[in-house]
């Protein structure tokens, strides 16, 4: 897998990525999204994170199968920016796999060192993520993430209430935790 940093995101990028949380939605449901996208809220979610990665309100992470190949992966990291004193803080966001590469192996563990070798180039030593009782957090937690606060109602689905885990992990112990799975 070839892992870049993009500068924007081209409409190619764009579509793939749809692609993948609309397969994850139909297949898993566990990206934070129920139901795959219409074409108007693809085009919102696409066109307003493209204008974050330009103005740098983020960094995103392109998994592809090849260089300049087609995306299999994709990974959003935002900075706390409103408030100085959180400079040292990034949330990990808009994570998804293609279904053929979920899980935890290879991909992940070279992802997520691409992903903290991030963190450490921007100055930021807390890593934040939150996800659905229906999402990998136990994944996070063998990543070295602590559970730091349950949310019964975070998210609803038709008449289903789950519960939400918000998680964290300093970029150190992330590191240990890393080598200890590689």
């Amino acid at each position: 897998m070839y892992f870049e940093w993009a500068k924007g995101l081209t409409p190619a990028d764009q579509e793939q990525m749809l692609a993948i949380l609309n397969a994850v939605a139909m297949k898993e449901g566990t990206n934070g999204i129920p139901r795959p996208l219409t074409a108007e809220e693809g085009a919102e979610f696409a066109a307003g994170l493209d204008g974050a990665v330009r103005r740098g309100d983020c960094y995103q992470l392109l998994g592809r199968d090849r260089p300049g190949g087609r995306i299999v992966s994709f990974a959003t990291l935002e900075r706390v920016k409103m408030n100085p004193a959180r400079a040292h803080v990034v949330e990990v966001k808009r994570m998804a796999s293609a279904p053929e590469i979920r899980g935890f192996g290879v991909y992940l563990l070279e992802g997520w060192r691409v992903i903290l070798d991030k963190c450490r180039e921007i100055g930021c030593d807390l890593i934040n993520i939150d996800v659905s009782e229906d999402g990998p957090y136990r994944l996070w937690q063998k990543l070295g993430f602590r559970v730091y606060l349950v949310l019964e109602d975070y998210a609803r689905v038709g008449e289903r209430r789950l519960k939400g885990y918000y998680l964290s992990v300093y970029l150190d112990e992330a590191c240990k935790a890393l080598e200890r799975l590689q």
